[in-house]
């Protein structure tokens, strides 16, 4: 019943990873590459090692493991940058528009005050988050909190921009309540459609990490008679192999079982794998669904019940 995530085992019913996250090394360490460091020893959420972003993959992504909060700084930044800029875009293609200069005559002071505040607003919610929980009512103070402090940081920003005093405007008591309240609005509906789209969300998550699985080639058959030595895309055969063998496929290919036999419908794809002799990812398709049954239908057209196919315009039969 554990659901395999690539770097990790997951057990759906108790909820946990059943392997703790490696922690980041430390000054010192011995050897210094295994280090017994917390990511952020003032968090109660960060000593858990078997959590994953402190129990919150709805708001967090940390691939590496050790920083979420960079990552939501980091989009913060992105998205808080591009808004300020499209909404001046926006203005200029209105009033003169779609020309060049809509695009570029913009106040790029504006745009980097609203990536800063994008990115101190990701960093601090996410503080927020992980110190007081992620209840509605912790969150929405939490993006309070986040909404008050990008706002200062965002005028603080646009000052030294624009050259003006880098405290000109802070700590204006409208401006304050209006960003405090902006944030804590725009968060409390957030996380009124994370709870709607969690029980949807976490329900394709386990289906996908159940169904994609690694078969030996030689136990997946071929549902055509014979392939084209190019792909649609006019990839060749051979050089499709060759991606593979050097690890650049990341994708899968889709399996069907029928009559107690697995098929593939990506015919090309298993016939580079068989080439190698490598393990296939797949992903399981049931036959029940009416479109997958008609592909199935319309390409079932085997030699040797699928066990081989031919390269057209080649003497190649791949087995």
């Amino acid at each position: 019943g554990l659901l395999y995530y690539r770097a990790r085992y997951y057990d759906p019913v108790l909820g946990r990873f059943v392997q703790p996250d490696p922690l980041p090394p430390v000054s010192g360490g011995c050897p210094p590459e295994r280090g017994t460091g917390v990511p952020e020893p003032g968090n109660p959420q960060a000593l858990n090692r078997y959590a994953y972003v402190y129990n919150n993959p709805l708001k967090y992504n940390d691939p590496g493991g050790h920083c979420p909060m960079c990552i939501t700084a980091a989009i913060g930044a992105v998205v808080g940058g591009g808004i300020a800029y499209g909404v001046q875009v926006a203005a200029n293609i209105s009033q003169n528009g779609l020309t060049v200069n809509a695009l570029t005559e913009v106040n790029w002071a504006t745009v980097g005050a609203g990536a800063v505040a994008g990115a101190v607003g990701g960093a601090t919610f996410g503080v927020g988050t992980a110190v007081m929980g992620t209840g509605l009512g912790a969150t929405v103070a939490s993006g309070a909190i986040s909404g008050a402090i990008a706002g200062q940081a965002a005028r603080a920003t646009e000052n030294v921009l624009s050259g003006q005093a880098v405290t000109a405007g802070l700590g204006d008591p409208g401006d304050l309540v209006r960003d405090t309240a902006i944030g804590g609005v725009l968060t409390g509906a957030g996380y009124g459609l994370g709870r709607l789209a969690r029980p949807v969300v976490a329900e394709a998550v386990e289906k996908t990490a159940e169904r994609v699985v690694k078969i030996p080639a030689k136990q997946i058959r071929f549902t055509q008679r014979s392939i084209s030595p190019n792909t649609r895309a006019g990839v060749p055969l051979d050089v499709l192999t060759q991606e593979i063998d050097n690890g650049y496929f990341r994708g899968t290919l889709r399996v069907v079982e029928y009559n107690g036999k697995l098929y593939s419908l990506d015919n090309r794809r298993l016939a580079a794998f068989k080439l190698l002799d490598r393990d296939v990812p797949v992903t399981l398709l049931d036959l029940s669904d009416a479109e997958i049954l008609q592909e199935f239908v319309r390409k079932f057209d085997t030699i040797d019940d699928g066990l081989s196919i031919v390269v057209r315009g080649t003497d190649l039969i791949i087995r």
